[in-house]
């Protein structure tokens, strides 16, 4: 009998020792999901709490290189190579009703033709663009905008077409300068649309000037820079031209798929002069076809429409402005930051 009470009590003893192991553990455990629920409330709090960061900066560094070579084909064919390099960058800030969108696109290419006899290095692209837009929010989708753009190129540029061959541009000849003040209109992220009634556009062609005799033939300067100046509406002894009109500027980029991101921008402006309803349109899409993380291919389509780009022939007849396409396919390196 004394044994069995022994047994009893010790069996009493160990169910009240679990019992309070049991709390324990329980206790411990919600303790440990308290202060687990507390550092997760204080690091929200700490995250809200940081300082929010109104720079958005981004772009891509790319090379392009693509090749042809042909020996004993039957069908003809001419080697050629072709490598070009772009930069493209963006810095946009945003902090209360204050906007700012800054966009720089820098390229050049080149062309390497093994079969011609003159020139075998040509450029094939070559492109610089900077546009700086700076706004103050009226209404939710709504800013007043001033915007500054610039285009022009880095190397001398020909027409090949003729020979000897024709000088056509060079850096700042031509060079286009657009100063505006209008409304930006952003529904969404990947969409802007910017008019403006007031907008100056400056075409600058920075030659040598010219003299001019009592009945105002041209006496003196190089012809070609006097040929290069009429090519771009400028009179040939004047280094710009100025013009005053309306401007309407489109953006639209966006992700199409997984890797496929389209990119289109569109200027269009028209001069409040006898020319008004003549439009100058600069339309340049991309697509970018993302095949790997450095490896992509790009199709780039750019047009253009300048009526005061008249054309001019090897006899220097002036003819009217035509419609210019630009278009290039390539796979090569990518880099996006």
């Amino acid at each position: 009998m004394k044994k069995l009470i022994l047994f009893a009590s010790l069996f009493m003893v160990c169910l009240a020792t679990k019992a309070q192991d049991s709390a324990a553990a329980s206790a411990m455990a919600a303790a440990a999901e308290k202060h687990v629920e507390t550092v997760a409330a204080e690091t929200a709090e700490t995250e809200n709490n940081e300082t929010p960061k109104y720079w958005k900066v981004g772009g891509n560094v790319g090379l392009n290189f693509s090749q042809a070579a042909f020996k004993n084909w039957a069908a003809g064919g001419e080697n050629t190579m072709a490598l070009n390099a772009y930069l493209n960058l963006s810095a946009d800030y945003k902090k209360d009703k204050v906007a700012w969108d800054n966009d720089l696109s820098l390229e050049y290419g080149m062309i390497y033709q093994a079969n011609a006899e003159d020139y075998k290095f040509k450029k094939n692209v070559d492109k610089i663009d900077f546009s700086s837009k700076f706004g103050y929010q009226a209404s939710k989708h709504l800013y007043y905008t001033v915007l500054a753009d610039f285009k022009s190129q880095f190397a001398n540029g020909y027409d090949y077409s003729e020979s000897p061959r024709k000088f056509t541009s060079q850096f700042a000849a031509p060079a286009y300068v657009l100063i505006s003040a209008g409304l930006d209109y952003k529904p969404v992220d990947c969409f802007s649309l910017y008019f403006s009634p007031a907008t100056g556009k400056f075409t600058i062609v920075n030659r040598d000037t010219y003299e001019q005799d009592t009945l105002g033939n041209f006496i003196s300067g190089n012809y070609q820079d006097k040929m290069l100046k009429e090519l771009y509406g400028v009179e040939y002894n004047k280094k710009a031209k100025a013009e005053f009109g309306a401007y309407l500027k489109l953006k639209f980029t966006k992700d199409l798929c997984k890797n496929v991101n389209l990119s289109t921008k569109a200027d269009f402006f028209t001069a409040y002069n006898e020319s008004f309803g003549n439009i100058d349109v600069d339309w340049e899409t991309i697509i970018t076809m993302k095949i790997n993380e450095f490896l992509s291919a790009n199709l780039s389509v750019d047009v253009k429409y300048d009526d005061d780009v008249k054309t001019i022939d090897a006899e220097g007849n002036k003819h009217g402005a035509k419609i210019q396409v630009k278009e290039l396919l390539g796979v090569g390196l990518v880099y996006k930051f």
